[in-house]
């Protein structure tokens, strides 16, 4: 995690660090990903960043657990605060519209949080990933067992389950879907984000109320 030194200097040159270590792991695999070409376009001295980070790892580790889901977060409670659902499609066409969104308006973030559900051999990368996965779905579960007590879904549903089928179709599944619809990957998105506007909104909402009937009338609980 960040030392108290990178939180001490000034807001623009914190900023600016964050975006370019944001840039270097989102186009890059971590192994590919350089400290030194970093801290070149930072217009730092190399040894600086080990007086804000222990290492290359802990940089990452703090931009996968700390600072995108930070973003994603406040993204995500701004448009819930504008209008709380108030029942399980409305929910969760809430909150994958506004992850689709997220996602196209910050391909880099999402290209970053996207590198945990890859494969790795190196036990350290494996280690972050697994925690990274298994802390987002702690909160699922445990949103999804709520919402079986609140009656919102049948009762005989494993939360524990239905939180591994729903982020498995409306977490990678659905973002494959929707730069199928693109015609892009996401390196390709990363290069010219302006690609995103091929999707309109109303298209983008036909296409997630298209993928809720198929998931939600199998876990709402009947009239």
């Amino acid at each position: 995690m960040p030392k108290s030194t990178f939180f001490n200097l000034p807001q623009a040159k914190r900023e600016r660090i964050t975006e370019l270590a944001i840039e270097e792991f989102s186009e890059r695999p971590y192994h590919r990903a350089s400290l030194t070409r970093l801290v070149a376009r930072a217009g730092i001295a190399k040894g600086s960043v080990y007086q804000y980070f222990d290492d290359k790892l802990d940089l990452y580790r703090w931009l996968l657990t700390e600072e995108v889901p930070r973003r994603k977060l406040a993204h995500l409670r701004a448009e819930a605060e504008a209008a709380p659902p108030t029942s399980l499609r409305g929910f969760l066409r809430q909150a994958v519209l506004s992850g689709v969104r997220f996602m196209l308006a910050n391909p880099r973030l999402s290209q970053l949080a996207a590198a945990v559900t890859m494969p790795t051999d190196d036990p350290e990368l494996r280690a972050l990933y697994a925690e990274v996965l298994a802390q987002g779905h702690a909160g699922f579960t445990t949103m999804l067992r709520g919402m079986v007590q609140a009656g919102q879904l049948r009762d005989d549903v494993d939360p524990e389950l239905a939180a591994r089928v729903i982020a498995s179709v409306l977490g990678i599944g659905l973002r494959d879907i929707v730069l199928g619809q693109l015609g892009v990957d996401m390196l390709a998105l990363l290069r010219e984000p302006s690609m995103a506007e091929r999707l309109d909104d109303a298209a983008l909402e036909r296409l997630v109320d298209g993928v809720l009937t198929i998931l939600v009338d199998g876990l709402a609980p009947p009239p």
